[in-house]
């Protein structure tokens, strides 16, 4: 795994998984259960929560993409005994993006904002869902845009100095970041096809067994 620095003190890691031979398996998979309507409440949105059994290639990207984040967490802040995460599947429209950092330019093009408001962070997430608090957030990329242009389909990085950074992943790629490392991603509005991710946060805890008086 690979870790790339930005400045001295923005970075993220990067690695393939080797895993685009299922690359239809999974959109075929996403695609039949929205065509079902298995994910009726979220329509019109960006995120689909995905489900530890759901499928069993899901599954194994997840699983992959947990031990990665273990891994990180063992080496820099060293034991745990409860591991929390969750999963979704993100898709950035080229034509239409839902998400809120996107804006309506001419002729129906949607653009991304250029300033601080496109920024997210999975820990503020967290804190509006009032859920587990999360070290690393996780994007396997299965579909990039075919069509791209300038910073099209770019993953947008708010650098701690105050700089804006970006890459532009690739299909296969595995990027891992702290969750608290402000980013957004842009569209391609040229693009025949949309940007399709599988993404997950992982938290860890450590806590002290109490002692029995009894």
């Amino acid at each position: 795994m690979e870790k790339i620095y930005f400045d001295n003190s923005t970075y993220i890691w990067k690695t393939k998984l080797n895993m685009l031979d299922n690359k239809q398996h999974l959109l075929k998979w996403f695609y039949k259960m929205e065509m079902e309507d298995f994910f009726s409440p979220f329509k019109e949105v960006d995120a689909y929560p995905y489900y530890d059994g759901m499928d069993a290639i899901f599954d194994e990207i997840m699983n992959k993409s947990w031990k990665m984040c273990k891994s990180l967490y063992i080496k820099n802040y060293n034991i745990y005994n409860k591991f929390n995460a969750d999963a979704w599947i993100n898709v950035t429209r080229s034509k239409k993006p839902v998400q809120r950092e996107f804006v309506k330019g001419d002729n129906d093009v949607y653009h991304i904002t250029k300033d601080d408001t496109r920024y997210h962070t999975h820990i503020e997430i967290k804190k509006k869902q009032k859920g587990f608090f999360p070290h690393y957030t996780w994007v396997y990329y299965i579909q990039m845009p075919d069509i791209v242009e300038g910073d099209d389909s770019v993953l947008y990085i708010k650098g701690k100095t105050g700089e804006d950074y970006w890459i532009r992943p690739e299909e296969d790629d595995l990027i891992i970041m702290e969750a608290s490392l402000p980013h957004a991603a842009n569209n391609a509005p040229k693009s025949n096809i949309d940007r399709i991710v599988f993404a997950g946060n992982t938290g860890f805890e450590y806590i002290k067994k109490q002692k029995s008086l009894i």
